[in-house]
């Protein structure tokens, strides 16, 4: 959901921009057209309460934009009576160290999101033969799996979504 607010806010803002252009590529021409558009919008004032209404949607838009995004993803932890709640860029540290030492000459990217109180890893690997892709991500799943419970205490399912760059890539 949080996309679709983003996405939104930068169409309404690029078409705004767009139609201001247009409308000031036409303007200058003649003093006719600024006495038109003027009169138009005088006689439907419809228009003017639509576009006021359009302008506040969009600010609202971006707003609640703004708002999810700063929004903390935390996942709470129970353990006997003491609760902990663990923030969704402890996991990604713990995660993009494991990528450093597996991949020590690579950058490897990824993102670690919370949704739901479910964890969800996403990462871009650079080349691994297809031959090793498959060992490879047994490996993956199982050393992420003892991180994850071992240091962090998650027992939780967790969704991994992995992408290995081409051989063109290297």
């Amino acid at each position: 959901m949080r996309h679709f607010f983003y996405y939104l806010a930068s169409f309404v803002v690029a078409l705004f921009f767009i139609c201001i252009g247009i409308m000031f590529c036409f303007l200058p021409d003649s003093q006719a057209k600024i006495d038109t558009l003027t009169q138009f919008m005088l006689q439907n004032p419809w228009l003017s309460y639509l576009g006021s209404i359009l302008f506040i949607a969009m600010g609202a838009a971006i707003l609640i934009n703004i708002k999810l995004n700063l929004k903390k993803q935390s996942y709470k932890i129970r353990t006997g009576g003491l609760l902990a709640c663990l923030d969704e860029r402890i996991f990604e540290q713990y995660v993009d160290t494991y990528w450093k030492d597996l991949f020590p000459k690579n950058q490897v990217t990824s993102h670690v999101t919370i949704r739901k109180n479910k964890l969800h890893i996403e990462a871009d690997l650079p080349y691994v033969p297809l031959s090793e892709q498959k060992p490879l991500l047994e490996q993956i799943e199982k050393d992420l799996n003892e991180i994850l419970i071992k240091y962090l205490g998650y027992t939780q399912e967790y969704l991994i979504s992995i992408n290995f760059n081409h051989a063109s890539a290297v």
